[in-house]
């Protein structure tokens, strides 16, 4: 394709580009951007992939591949083993874009005609790449056969590694129409501003503090349980949720500031012992600080713990930001942008 072709398409605002020539009609992948909001460098170019280092003017570099996937059997596996060898080549963040002519699970097809050996192996190589899928809002599928009764599958994905994950925690991806192609396209929003309403959230731990009890019962008996039975106890809910939310900021508090607070006092007690001894009164508060710091950090994975939902893992066995993704994927999955009413 002729570079002044391809200019003359994207316009004035996406004059930078590279491109993966296609094959007949298939194949072919373009990167496009707009200098004023991001710089690309580094091309790299494999059979059916195009990578490309993406520098945000914000900051944060992240590799950015784009792929079209073959769509006979044999050159599938070579297609697969093709994105480990683009991996091995490029550490850091990664996010892996595009066709890739094959379905994650079952459910990404609108029947049974499922290849499940191919599903295994791509789900083989999705676990070795320890990439994750980036939930779809809006779709269950991305290509249609456009025949009357069709055949649609989701063959369309965004893969991110965990430490891309970690630099756009509120990326959301969503479907567009698909007016003009048998694929509908997809936007990655990398900083979505959706308003997600505060809501109430009991903590598992709550029982454990001193004066819990006291304080629940006190807030549900001071509603009257005459009248309406439903009425009196949705006024008692949310008098004990409103009176639970004043006593854990009170006697509990910002977990996170707290955590901050005790690391900061250590490494300040820690650089004076570099110079001197510590009093006697110093070197008590370092201890306890140290102490209550053990007893956050627990806390605080707990916290993560349970509104990450993953709740088959026993105490340890996985950290906190494991529990953080997982709270944010499932914020992303239970995401509504819209509602349509029928009829």
């Amino acid at each position: 394709m002729p570079v002044e072709i391809v200019r003359h398409c994207l316009g004035n605002k996406f004059e930078n580009f590279y491109y993966l020539p296609a094959v007949g009609t298939r194949g072919g992948i373009l990167i496009a951007w707009d200098e004023t909001v991001v710089m690309l460098s580094n091309p790299h170019r494999t059979t059916n992939t195009l990578s490309a280092l993406v520098k945000p003017k914000s900051g944060g570099h992240w590799w950015m591949t784009g792929v079209y996937g073959p769509q006979a059997d044999d050159a599938k596996i070579e297609f697969m083993q093709e994105l480990v060898d683009v991996r091995d080549l490029h550490a850091g963040p990664w996010a892996i874009v595009g066709d890739f002519n094959l379905l994650v699970n079952p459910r990404d097809k609108n029947n049974e005609a499922v290849n499940r050996r191919m599903l295994a192996h791509f789900r083989a190589k999705t676990n070795r790449l320890e990439v994750k899928e980036l939930y779809l809002n809006g779709r269950k599928y991305t290509w249609s056969n456009e025949r009357q009764r069709p055949t649609m599958e989701k063959i369309d994905h965004v893969f991110t590694t965990n430490c891309w994950d970690d630099l756009h925690p509120a990326a959301l991806l969503r479907a567009l129409g698909s007016a003009v192609s048998d694929h509908c396209p997809l936007l990655v929003d990398l900083n979505a501003d959706v308003a997600y309403g505060k809501r109430f959230r009991f903590e598992a731990f709550w029982p454990k503090a001193e004066g819990f009890f006291e304080m629940v019962e006190s807030s549900w008996t001071s509603v009257d349980s005459a009248g309406n039975a439903f009425i009196a106890l949705d006024n008692k809910l949310r008098a004990t949720a409103k009176a639970l939310q004043r006593w854990s900021g009170k006697w509990i508090g910002n977990i996170r500031l707290q955590i901050a607070i005790a690391l900061e006092v250590i490494s300040r007690l820690d650089m004076a012992m570099d110079s001197r001894l510590l009093t006697e009164n110093e070197h008590g508060l370092r201890k306890m600080l140290k102490k209550k710091l053990l007893g956050l950090c627990s806390l605080q994975r707990s916290i993560a713990r349970q509104r990450s939902r993953i709740l088959q893992l026993k105490e340890g066995e996985a950290n906190t930001a494991f529990f953080h993704r997982q709270a944010n994927h499932r914020q992303r999955k239970n995401l509504m942008l819209s509602i349509q009413e029928d009829g």
